[in-house]
């Protein structure tokens, strides 16, 4: 009986499960749906005639239907190498108990009896066929695969609890089934579907128009964005061989046996195509020739330049590398017809970071509370394998909330089935967890913050709204006007007036990753080492791109040139110029500095193109003064009798940290005065005109300047 497969249900994957709708008769006359003694379920055989693929399901639900359709387990969709839309046949399937089972693991953290017992749980009343590969989860752990090598007594057996499970020790399969697994990088991912799959996938089509399949692929980029990952879906996707190549199975003391290593790798390859050799870390085997200190580097460099050259012929074996520093690389390698592409996988934006979110979460026991769209947010600069990290990290929380230490250390505790990771678990984690590819730099961003918590400042408010944070969220509208991005925003003015809490909010506005940097710790008394900081900061800050960099205090870098009496200053001013607006700027790497002395900052640092915008701080006004007040007193408890326009016309020349300074003065005040006692503490209007006059005196008698001793 031929069916029409209408959809797949994500929540049963891996379950098996097939719904069959359609008329009565005829299924009944197919024997379909027919349960067998001793048998808990119905079975089905689905049959794809066209790839010559079989897999068995298990009936969840049989109704009456117009039209003859089903809906599937998305993994028996794959396993049948059909797609929706497309037509297959099901036939009844009679049980038959399999008596053996051997199935190969991915790499996994458990040992041989939780792998057994987890297996045995997700496996049994399944119908199994070798080639199968089958998804098990352990609560707090990532995705397990299970790959059927061989079913007794035949294909189609069921698992039961008497079935013998052998697990096959040297033997691994790979944990991810296609590209479409990797989260965020879509256009990477398209890239490479464009790029390298379609030729490989139709090599007679692209051969006829003149275009070869790709000899190698290099994939750089920061640690733990996913180039390994990307590598085994690539030979997921494509059903290729995979060969694994690593240095330290390669490196011999032996004359001409590392050689052997490489060249009997590819040899491999050879034998059995389509095939994917996967260099991991390639730097290790791959190092420029010139800057190799022994014989045995190059000779390993000529073998792989041989032996790439050697695919010319076999259009169906690529080469994927990987690596961190492709600079190091040998640069015969980086030519086309060796690695015809080099692939950037950057550090994830929100939106990536969400959906790799989304995929390590998708099996774990999430409360509602959790707000996924702000961890997606908070975790700047933050790659696939720290979101893993952070992922399991909360699980660890959850469990040790849940069960006490003692408990955990005497015994293996009975796994409640309640047990969730809550909000408060992920806030714990992600404090222990640091992100990898700003790991020098990064600052944590309190998302909280907001235009809110900033008084006065009404018309540079708009001006960085409007013209700023709309250009930081959405480059690529303006481009298309033909506006370009900012790429630097000056924020001067007398010192605490809210400069360094503006760059926060305009970082939390624009959802970018962000860098923070003091001016004076970029300088060195070591020769040229300044430069490189500066350097390596702006390299950073493209590969995390959107980012945005803040320099507080520039000016102890950015001092006019000439006027020093050494020529490191002026050469960290030069190398600043031409980060900023050189050949290699970054398109969404925007700066932002802060400054309370923008007359010494070099000319050149303030033209458009480098400083696009210089924005002044000033003091607040009578008004701005008392929204600050409103903010700093909005957590304390007030009495009645606070009059805020009195106190703002009182603290005329105040900046927004003497108000705070004034707020946090009167709140002790108040608080000593009730001998510390929480309870009836209030804030008098004389507690805050105090403490104005001490902050009053404390400007006249040591903020201002004197002369000499006066």
């Amino acid at each position: 009986m031929n069916v029409f497969i209408k959809s797949t249900k994500t929540e049963w994957e891996g379950m098996a499960y097939v719904a069959i709708y359609g008329d009565e008769r005829k299924l009944q006359d197919a024997d379909i749906g027919q349960f067998v003694s001793n048998f808990k379920d119905a079975y089905v055989i689905l049959k794809n005639r066209e790839k010559n693929k079989e897999c068995g399901g298990i009936i969840k639900t049989m109704l009456s239907n117009n039209e003859d359709v089903v809906e599937i387990d998305p993994r028996l969709l794959n396993d049948m190498s059909a797609v929706p839309g497309s037509t297959v046949e099901i036939l009844p399937l009679k049980p038959v108990y399999a008596t053996h089972v051997k199935v190969a693991v991915s790499k996994s953290e458990l040992n041989q009896t939780e792998l057994q017992n987890l297996s045995r749980t997700y496996l049994t009343r399944h119908p199994l066929s070798s080639g199968q590969k089958k998804p098990i989860y352990s609560p707090f752990t990532e995705k397990i695969t299970l790959e059927i090598l061989e079913v007794q007594p035949h294909d189609l057996a069921i698992f039961s609890n008497n079935t013998e499970l052998i697990i096959d020790a040297e033997k691994t399969t790979s944990t991810i089934e296609g590209l479409d697994e990797v989260g965020g990088l879509e256009q990477e991912k398209r890239n490479i579907r464009e790029r390298i799959l379609l030729p490989l996938l139709q090599p007679d089509f692209f051969s006829a128009h003149g275009i070869r399949p790709p000899r190698g692929i290099l994939l750089c980029g920061p640690p733990g964005c996913g180039k390994t990952m990307i590598a085994r879906a690539l030979s997921s996707e494509i059903k290729a061989n995979f060969v694994e190549l690593s240095g330290s199975e390669v490196f011999n003391p032996f004359y001409g046996e590392s050689e052997k290593v490489i060249k009997d790798k590819f040899n491999k390859a050879r034998e059995k195509t389509p095939a994917i050799i996967l260099i991991d870390e390639i730097d290790a085997l791959g190092g420029a020739r010139s800057a190799a200190r022994g014989e045995l580097e190059r000779r390993l460099v000529t073998t792989l330049l041989t032996q790439m050259d050697g695919l010319r012929a076999l259009g169906n074996v690529i080469v994927v590398a990987t690596t961190n520093t492709p600079d190091v690389l040998d640069p015969a390698l980086r030519r086309p017809g060796r690695f015809d592409y080099e692939i950037h996988i950057g550090v994830p934006d929100k939106k990536g970071r969400l959906d790799i979110f989304n995929k390590l979460t998708k099996h774990m026991t999430i409360s509602a509370e959790v707000d996924r769209d702000e961890i997606a947010r908070r975790t700047h600069g933050f790659v696939g394998a720290d979101l893993m990290l952070l992922c399991r990290e909360a699980a660890f929380e959850a469990l040790t909330n849940k069960y006490p230490i003692d408990k955990l250390t005497d015994g293996m505790p009975e796994i409640g089935v309640n047990l969730e990771i809550s909000r408060q678990d992920f806030d714990n984690a992600h404090k222990k967890v640091k992100p990898s590819a700003l790991r020098e730099f990064a600052v944590e961003v309190p998302t909280g913050l907001g235009w809110k918590d900033v008084g006065g400042l009404a018309s540079a408010k708009d001006t960085i709204i409007q013209e700023i944070i709309q250009v930081l969220k959405d480059p690529e509208s303006f481009e298309k006007v033909g506006i370009t991005p900012v790429k630097g925003i000056l924020l001067y003015g007398p010192p605490g007036t809210g400069k360094t809490l503006v760059a926060r909010i305009i970082t939390n506005e624009a959802e970018a990753n962000f860098m923070s940097i003091k001016g004076p710790e970029v300088l060195s008394k070591w020769f040229g080492e300044s430069e490189q900081r500066i350097r390596t900061l702006f390299a950073k800050a493209r590969e995390s791109s959107p980012c945005i960099i803040f320099f507080d205090e520039i000016d102890a870098i950015s001092a006019a040139r000439g006027k020093s009496v050494s020529d490191a200053a002026d050469r960290v001013v030069n190398q600043l110029l031409t980060e900023m607006d050189g050949f290699e700027t970054g398109k969404h790497v925007c700066v932002i500095a802060a400054t309370n002395r923008a007359e010494l900052i070099d000319p050149a640092l303030l033209r458009p193109g480098r400083f696009d915008y210089q924005i002044m701080v000033p003091l607040p006004d009578s008004a701005g003064r008392e929204e600050i007040f409103k903010i700093h007193l909005r957590s304390k408890p007030l009495a009645d009798n606070i009059n805020l326009k009195i106190v703002a016309s009182s603290s005329e020349q105040f900046s927004g940290a003497h108000i705070a300074e004034v707020g946090r003065r009167a709140a002790l005040a108040a608080f000593r005065e009730n001998n510390f006692v929480v309870a009836g503490t209030k804030v008098q209007m004389k507690h805050l005109l105090d403490g104005i006059e001490i902050v009053k005196s404390t400007i006249k008698n040591v903020e201002k300047p004197k002369v000499g001793f006066l």
